[in-house]
């Protein structure tokens, strides 16, 4: 049934039962793996941090409302991430949902700082998918089709490893910088280039206003 996890520091800690919702009761803090084997953990408006080198592996679901959840570890989704009103995930290991949903009900984010093999099922009508990366170097972006979609960090260099299709707006803040090689960019909303959007060979099409306050490099 129903249950209240209690707001503890946490070495392992499991979610495993079918029947009803186990919701927060404040803050988490785990120093092990977070695993939900099968039911719901609902985080509500309260926060959650695992620790480096950590795993969070959902095979049930877990549910992110207005809090955050910061894992520093690899993130493993086979089951559901939902992130609903203004929460967001914050995953700084590795992240891949390969068998997995990542669903969005409302303005939440999904903050991707390291490599991402697989989105899985992703909602493309609501949230926002950021790429933060931040160690000077390379990220490559997942093809897919996203709702709105930031590109964040510093002096990261961004490629797509095929065609990617944007429904809301596309951001490329800062020192970051966007090449659309032979893939192509569609987007529905607002193009915001503050960094740089470089395209070769690729095709960029903004369907909606393009706003660029950084640099528009066509080669």
């Amino acid at each position: 049934g129903n249950q209240t996890v209690l707001s503890e520091t946490y070495y392992n800690l499991t979610v495993n039962n079918s029947t009803g919702v186990k919701t927060a009761g404040g803050a988490l803090d785990i120093d092990g793996d977070l695993t939900i084997t099968a039911g719901t953990l609902a985080m509500g408006a309260n926060s959650a941090d695992v620790a480096s080198g950590k795993t969070v592996y959902v095979d049930g679901t877990l549910t992110i409302s207005s809090g955050s959840f910061v894992a520093n570890g690899p993130t493993d989704i086979s089951g559901t991430l939902s992130i609903t009103t203004t929460g967001d995930y914050d995953a700084n290991g590795t992240f891949t949902a390969a068998s997995g949903i990542v669903n969005f009900d409302g303005a939440g984010f999904l903050k991707c700082a390291s490599t991402v093999t697989s989105l899985g099922t992703l909602s493309n009508d609501a949230g926002t998918v950021i790429y933060d990366a931040n160690d000077n170097g390379f990220q490559n972006i997942i093809s897919d089709t996203y709702y709105n979609l930031t590109f964040d960090g510093n002096q990261i260099n961004r490629f797509s490893s095929g065609s990617i299709n944007v429904n809301g707006n596309l951001v490329v803040n800062g020192t970051n910088t966007f090449f659309v090689d032979s893939y192509s960019a569609t987007v529905t909303g607002t193009s915001d280039i503050n960094g740089l959007l470089s395209i070769s060979a690729g095709t960029f099409t903004a369907n909606g206003p393009t706003d660029i306050a950084g640099t528009l490099r066509i080669t």
